[in-house]
């Protein structure tokens, strides 16, 4: 083996092994922790329970409403086929946290934090309407749709 292949081998591989790395976060006294699985995929944990594998998960945004902890985030299975789509992580202060989502929706979403909800919101197009989803403590409304 050349060095200039085993060169080209570890530069190909290091940015793989630093997505593999634990990411952990705090939020008023719960743990969230995304890992990476033995199949490969990525394990988000809350308090060390399993809410949610996927190719790929992000936390975004992590606050409190009405005084319940929360994390947003966003999950992609990978490929081209979806973009990916928003959850949301309830943590109760005396209660197991709760996963809401990921969303039915393959396209890239945004949020709006707000004083009592999270608006959460996927663009219209020329083709179809994009949708709303309100987000309280109590989870997500049904979709509205969007012009």
């Amino acid at each position: 083996m050349s060095k200039y292949f085993v060169a080209a081998l570890i530069v190909a591989v290091l940015p793989l092994a630093a997505m593999a790395e634990p990411r952990s976060i705090s939020a008023l006294g719960h743990q969230i922790s995304i890992r990476p699985s033995p199949a490969g995929s990525e394990l988000l944990e809350v308090d060390s329970r399993v809410l949610l594998s996927d190719l790929h998960i992000d936390i975004r945004e992590t606050g409190v409403l009405s005084g319940v902890a929360f994390a947003v985030g966003e999950r992609n299975e990978g490929g081209n086929v979806c973009e990916g789509s928003i959850f949301i992580v309830s943590m109760p202060s005396q209660d197991f946290a709760r996963l809401d989502g990921p969303l039915d929706s393959c396209e890239t979403g945004s949020y709006q934090v707000e004083a009592e909800q999270i608006v959460v919101t996927t663009p219209a197009s020329g083709s179809h309407d994009g949708k709303r989803w309100v987000w309280t403590p109590a989870g997500f409304s049904a979709p509205s749709p969007v012009k």
